[in-house]
């Protein structure tokens, strides 16, 4: 968030002591001394004055705007709409042509069997203790031979999940395949023993969806919003205990009776959500204001 703040985007011309002053004076001055440059008071200020100004407020889980209203309880409730997400239901779907998946996979230089986890790799997202997890499940599980395919970008943490890694000797066994191409994703999905999403904190969680839309057995952190938008169509697990994610793991591999459950109950789930739905519901809260 300190990215928001003008004192950052002027670092980018000068960096001069003089001209730091200068900018907080003038921020001081503009927001009539009650913010700072180098604060998160503006990004605040701006954000209870755009919540206020607002006619209507659209958000993407009852979660989120739980939050939006426990953090800025000046917002009328009213104003706050739920409108859940989508997802591209034309592309995520079951495949069954094993070629073309084994096609895809070889593109990407993954093999079978796999973990798939798809989002940010960073701290936030809980990827190093994803990595802990399946060290522990390669110590109490050695017949398990499925490894991890991590798609996503790069991001705060990401020296962690690498440390990570070399601690626990993974090299050969977590794949990071780097940029992927969207229309190669479903094949991916498909390609995947299950998909596991360990999150700490979401708004709602899309590859939840393109996980249940492709067959996946799925487990998730157990959170709120992952409640909202799974229900009971996959495994929870304590996103605070590696030892917790590594045993949904386990269970997601070697128990056929819940994977096939999981499955069923996730392609019945997830025609819940389409962006058709989406749009529809966001048209009709713009007009009818």
């Amino acid at each position: 968030m300190r990215d928001h703040s003008l004192y950052r985007a002027a670092k980018v011309k000068t960096d001069g002591p003089f001209t730091r002053r200068i900018i907080e004076i003038l921020v001081y001055l503009f927001t009539f001394g009650r913010y700072h440059s180098q604060s998160l008071d503006y990004l605040d200020w701006s954000t209870k004055f755009a919540l206020k100004k607002a006619k209507k407020i659209i958000t993407v889980s009852n979660f989120t705007k739980k939050e939006i209203l426990n953090l800025y309880p000046k917002t009328k409730a009213s104003k706050v709409r739920v409108v859940h997400n989508g997802y591209n239901n034309d592309l995520y779907r079951v495949i069954n042509d094993e070629a073309e998946v084994k096609a895809v996979l070889e593109k990407y230089d993954i093999e079978q069997p796999y973990f798939l986890y798809v989002g940010r790799i960073e701290k936030k997202k809980n990827t190093p203790a994803l990595i802990e997890a399946l060290a522990i499940l390669r110590y109490s599980h050695p017949e398990i031979k499925e490894k991890l395919v991590l798609i996503g970008d790069a991001s705060f943490g990401y020296d962690e999940v690498k440390y990570v890694i070399e601690e626990f000797n993974l090299n050969n066994e977590v794949i990071m395949p780097g940029w992927v191409d969207e229309a190669d994703m479903p094949y991916i999905f498909n390609g995947a023993s299950a998909f596991v999403f360990p999150s700490k904190h979401e708004g709602f969680g899309i590859p939840i969806l393109q996980a249940m839309a492709c067959g996946l057995p799925t487990a998730v952190s157990n959170i709120p919003v992952f409640r909202e938008v799974a229900d009971e169509a996959v495994l929870y697990f304590d996103h605070n205990d590696s030892r917790a994610i590594s045993e949904a793991m386990a269970k997601l591999a070697l128990d056929e009776n819940l994977k096939s459950s999981l499955r069923k109950q996730g392609l019945n789930w997830v025609k819940n959500f389409s962006w058709e739905k989406c749009a529809r519901e966001t048209l009709k809260e713009i007009t009818d204001i």
